[in-house]
């Protein structure tokens, strides 16, 4: 049986309207056709580092819901608002991606995509989260830390993570906009 949560269930910052006709339940293979627009509207708000390459494969998003690795928001409809996945890196579950459709933004959903994904890890076995994030927007890395993350250090990021970094700084902007790695013990 598959757990659902309901964003009223998920810890309420005065600052963010949470909207109780939103479910976060596992990905299917159903929700993976609109999870590219998903995607494409999330990215409007950091259009100047994503660009149409930067979108996740099908083929990688079929991996992640049968390895049970995907999660996803969906409206009263069933319909996809947002989503969260990723695999593992380093030992600890890596966030590849947290997405949320732009009108839906700081609504709570990222927060219980978050939340949703870091109880069926931690069942799984795993002791941490990591998650690689630009700086370079002021709300980005502040949000993060709001939740439990915190930014390592270079001499603290292991190989595979040093590797995803450097894989997933987008061309464009070389050194100009700083990338970094952050980490939530869940043990």
């Amino acid at each position: 049986m598959i757990q659902q949560t309901t964003m009223s269930e998920v810890h309420e910052r005065p600052e963010i309207k949470v909207l109780p006709c939103h479910t976060v339940r596992e990905g299917q293979y159903e929700d993976l056709y609109l999870l590219k627009e998903v995607e494409r509207s999330a990215q409007t708000v950091f259009e100047d580092v994503c660009s149409e390459e930067s979108l996740m494969l099908p083929e990688e998003l079929v991996y992640m819901v049968e390895d049970h690795k995907l999660w996803v928001a969906v409206n009263s409809a069933n319909m996809p608002v947002g989503f969260i996945c990723g695999f593992t890196v380093d030992g600890h579950f890596h966030v590849e991606r947290l997405a949320v459709v732009r009108q839906y933004q700081r609504h709570g959903i990222g927060g219980a995509l978050m939340a949703r994904m870091t109880t069926d890890i931690k069942e799984q076995g795993f002791q941490a989260i990591t998650l690689t994030t630009t700086m370079y927007y002021q709300f980005q890395g502040p949000w993060y830390q709001s939740l439990g993350f915190f930014e390592l250090d270079d001499k603290d990021v292991g190989h595979g993570l040093a590797q995803l970094i450097v894989e997933q700084t987008p061309e464009h902007i070389g050194n100009y906009i700083p990338w970094c790695a952050m980490k939530k013990n869940i043990s």
